[in-house]
């Protein structure tokens, strides 16, 4: 009880100096480093990852089932088994599998809090908005946490391994032979458990890669917008001098020039809030890597732009099986499947009468093993009927959550391949602009106000393509549409 006490300690103390400390200290720091520091897109992945997936210890939960490990060594040098199997050995197994659906419970618990934290970055990321330190604190908290069942995965196949090995020793058979079906059962549900966990451990690993891109696009325009920002206060200063020069020559009233002038103290204002908001990104993009927070972090990514499926029902249709999602519902109705069999001896249906099952729910005695029976077979069944609509349930609203989506993502590149043709226009208009100006046709500020065209249909080309990177990967990992 100590060791356990102490060992939850421990995995406290790591917790605040891994999450919680390196907050606190990159929030006392408030100028970035001017040294440019470029990181590959895929260096940058395997940082968050190797960051955040790691983050957590958990040599206390390993201690706890190292503990029921050695109990159940003990269990298995003394039983036999076959169809003599002990009970009280299958009860701690049973126990054991509890503890694990508690622990993915905990687990799910936390990657939907993960996944609330997300959306309210998403909508700041939506509105250009900086994203709240808390929320990224929150998130980051949960998916290590989440994440960190990976190290239960290994542990349990060597539990697994284990026990079939000790099967082997005892009898010298093929150990699967003379197992009773509910040993079966126990023995499969350790195996769907380990698939369970491996694919939370694959939707963490999705949701980590999720927050870096949505900072990266983030980042990137918040970049361009402070780029646009300063080329306006130049065109603006220079309307100001000439507003100034037209009062000093009793063109225009003060109240003109004063209208000019603030109009560019806001534009001023506006620019430093771009910079902190751009600051507060990179400073959230850094911690994210585990990077010094003042570095200036630049992360070098190409996008390409995704083609559309020639036959978008047919490629939903084999794209939803190797979801997360779908395998992990498909893994709930072999559970449940399994179960039935090892009560029935049967994979078929178990074909209960309205009538038994009104039998079932009015018998008051507690005593009667028919009607206990018939309450097994009835709980068994429901247990498959509802994991089978389900699943068949998500895999419809997954369909059509799909299917607009894909309408979304045709709409963006509609929309890139439109803001294109009017970026070659506005760069013509931009080349007359500075001819003319050398002829002596046009002023300064038509050339700045033609750049400015430019730079700003550029900016709306970036925001959509941008888009189409983020949305291709959820397209590519449709469990990120739909949080099951």
């Amino acid at each position: 009880m100590k060791k356990s006490r102490f060992a939850s300690l421990v995995l406290s103390a790591v917790l605040f100096m891994s999450v919680i400390m390196p907050i606190t200290a990159y929030g006392n720091q408030e100028e970035a480093q001017n040294e440019i520091v470029v990181i590959s897109y895929d260096r940058a992945l395997q940082m968050a990852l190797s960051d955040n997936l790691s983050a957590i210890d958990i040599n206390a939960q390993i201690f706890n089932m190292q503990t029921q490990r050695r109990d159940l060594d003990d269990q298995l040098d003394r039983g036999v088994f076959g169809q003599n199997v002990s009970d009280g050995l299958w009860n701690d197994i049973w126990g054991l599998q509890m503890q694990l659906f508690s622990t993915m419970q905990m687990q799910s618990a936390m990657e939907a809090e993960f996944m609330l934290h997300m959306q309210l970055i998403r909508d700041a990321l939506d509105n250009l908005a900086p994203i709240d330190a808390d929320d990224l604190e929150a998130a980051l908290i949960a998916i290590t946490q989440a994440s960190a069942m990976g190290g239960f995965i290994a542990l349990i196949e060597m539990q697994l391994a284990m026990m079939m090995g000790e099967m082997q020793a005892h009898q010298n058979i093929n150990p699967n032979q003379n197992l009773t079906r509910e040993a079966r059962h126990n023995l499969s549900e350790l195996d769907r458990q380990i698939t369970a966990l491996r694919l939370h451990q694959e939707q963490a690993e999705l949701m980590v890669e999720m927050a870096l891109r949505g900072l990266i696009v983030e980042l990137s325009e918040l970049d361009l917008l402070v780029e646009i920002m300063r080329a306006e206060l130049e065109l603006a200063e220079d309307l100001g001098r000439k507003m100034t020069l037209s009062y000093e020559l009793g063109f225009i009233s003060n109240h003109d020039l004063q209208l000019t002038q603030n109009s560019l103290n806001q534009g001023h204002l506006h620019l430093a809030e771009l910079i902190r908001t751009q600051n507060t990104t990179r400073q959230n993009l850094n911690f994210l890597l585990g990077q010094p927070i003042n570095q200036h972090t630049v992360i070098d990514f190409e996008r390409e732009l995704p083609e559309l499926p020639e036959n978008l029902a047919r490629h939903i249709e084999l794209l939803l099986p190797q979801t997360q999602t779908i395998r992990q519902l498909q893994l709930e109705i072999d559970s449940a499947v399994s179960a039935r069999f090892a009560h029935t001896g049967s994979n078929n249906t178990i074909n209960i009468s309205q009538s038994d099952r009104q039998r079932a729910l009015t018998t008051t005695s507690h005593n009667n093993n028919e009607i206990i029976n018939l309450r097994t077979r009835i709980n068994l069944q429901d247990a498959v009927d509802r994991a089978e609509l389900e699943l068949s349930e998500t895999i419809r609203t997954m369909t059509a959550a799909l299917h607009r989506s894909y309408a979304d993502l045709e709409g963006l590149l509609a929309q890139e391949a439109i803001l294109k043709t009017e970026l070659y226009q506005a760069q013509t208009i931009l080349n007359m602009a500075i001819t003319n100006f050398d002829m002596g046709r046009v002023t300064m500020l038509d050339v700045q106000q033609a750049r400015l065209d430019v730079f700003r249909i550029e900016q709306d080309i970036e925001s959509i393509r941008n888009s189409i990177w983020l949305l291709a990967f959820n397209l590519e990992n449709p469990s990120l549409l739909f949080v099951h």
